[in-house]
């Protein structure tokens, strides 16, 4: 293998965000599969921070920088309509964490 091989082997796909933030392709990925399980249960009457949605044994693995870019991840799952969530109407838009519920 020689190294212009290499150095594509190494290289992700990145999803630019909003604000022009990169993030790789394959963490929005897990971020969206995470959340995608936990809305069966949800409750229509509660709102969730994106830590209770992801799990405790899922957060604790991502680091400050990841849980921020885990945050914009979110806003754009939020924006496209991938998940039936929308920002926490009762609480102040520029309230942190961002709390979701159902639509």
């Amino acid at each position: 293998m020689n190294k212009s091989e290499n150095i594509q082997k190494d290289v992700q796909y990145m999803l630019i965000i909003d604000d022009f933030c990169p993030v790789p392709e394959v963490f929005y990925a897990r971020i969206l599969h995470q959340v995608e399980e936990i809305t069966h249960v949800m409750r229509s009457s509660k709102s969730y921070t994106l830590e209770r949605l992801c799990g405790e044994e899922f957060w604790s693995t991502l680091s400050p920088a990841e849980r921020k870019t885990a945050g914009r991840c979110m806003k754009i799952i939020v924006k496209r309509k991938q998940l039936p969530l929308i920002p926490d109407p009762d609480r102040c838009q520029h309230e942190y964490p961002k709390r979701y519920c159902l639509k």
